[in-house]
């Protein structure tokens, strides 16, 4: 994929980039929204995974305060990618994996942004 000029191109003439949904970690990044194509920053939300209720439980045995631990400290946790946009999820990684679960159609190795930037 060459980095010709397109509509996408800041003012300055600067060629955006974005991150592929594969390699998105725990932190937003700028993706191109597969469902709503667009430029956007991914909205990150962090949810209690079942070893995190377990891991709760077992704590429970030893000392009742220690249930809420693995919530407070968001242990195990799982991570979804939102578009800002279109709020769908984008991408999905679960606690104990480090490969990310990508949702949608992409094209494959996108770096260079083809869409303009949400309003």
């Amino acid at each position: 994929m060459s980095l010709e000029k397109t509509e996408n191109t800041e003012k300055t003439g600067a060629v955006v980039t974005v991150t592929p949904l594969r390699l998105l970690g725990d932190q937003s990044d700028w993706v191109d929204c597969p469902f709503c194509r667009r430029r956007v920053e991914t909205r990150v939300e962090k949810k209690p995974s079942r070893m995190t209720y377990i891991a709760g439980t077992a704590l429970c045995l030893t000392t009742f305060l220690g249930t809420f631990v693995p919530c407070w400290y968001k242990w195990y946790y799982n991570v979804d990618h939102h578009c800002a946009n279109c709020d769908r999820i984008v991408a999905h990684r679960e606690y104990n994996k480090k490969e990310v679960e990508v949702l949608g159609t992409l094209e494959h190795e996108k770096e260079v942004s083809q869409y303009p930037a949400a309003p």
